[in-house]
């Protein structure tokens, strides 16, 4: 009997398989470029007299152009420091897992929650510049054609919604966030 024939399959899926997991184990956290600088983040830690307000809102596919309140989403504004911005590029634009929160940089961001129609104001802001950020996400039905015949079935979409604005000491801005 020939044991090559049967070993080059199975070292085959070995090798395969080891490469794999050499691979997963790289796709874990990445690290971060930016380190939390508390200097950068200290004036928007403070009480402000800006702010931000808008409307959140989702097209339904297969929905004749319905377009959907996000009600209850939460909505955040977050300064445009080093910190954040790699997050906001790197995480929430680019999807990439990034390592090491900082628990600090929390102090300087503000949140609040959409209204029933998605409305949304965040008051209280310090000038400067930021970033308005939502996770939009629905669960809607869409027409599977690709089946024998057509059926429905839910489909979950979700993407951050991001915008950045330059706000003025005492100055308001409106944006909509769509997705």
């Amino acid at each position: 009997m020939n044991t090559d024939i049967c070993l080059r399959p199975a070292l085959s899926v070995l090798l395969s398989t080891g490469a794999l997991l050499l691979l997963a184990g790289c796709m874990g956290p990445q690290p971060r470029r930016a380190s939390y600088d508390p200097q950068e983040h200290v004036p928007f830690e403070r009480a402000g007299t800006a702010s931000v307000s808008g409307r959140l809102w989702m097209y339904v596919p297969n929905g004749g152009g319905k377009i959907d309140p996000c009600a209850g989403v939460a909505v955040s504004a977050v300064p445009a420091t080093r910190y954040w911005t790699e997050t906001v590029e790197r995480q929430y634009r680019d999807g990439e897992e990034l390592d090491n929160t900082d628990p600090r940089a929390f102090a300087s961001r503000r949140a609040t929650h959409a209204d029933s129609q998605g409305n949304f104001r965040i008051d209280g802001l310090p000038g400067g510049t930021y970033f308005i950020v939502a996770l939009l996400g629905s669960t809607a039905p869409v027409e599977e054609e690709s089946l024998p015949q057509p059926m429905m079935q839910s489909v979950s979409r979700s993407a951050w919604v991001i915008r950045r604005v330059d706000l003025p000491e005492g100055g308001t801005q409106t944006v909509e966030l769509t997705f």
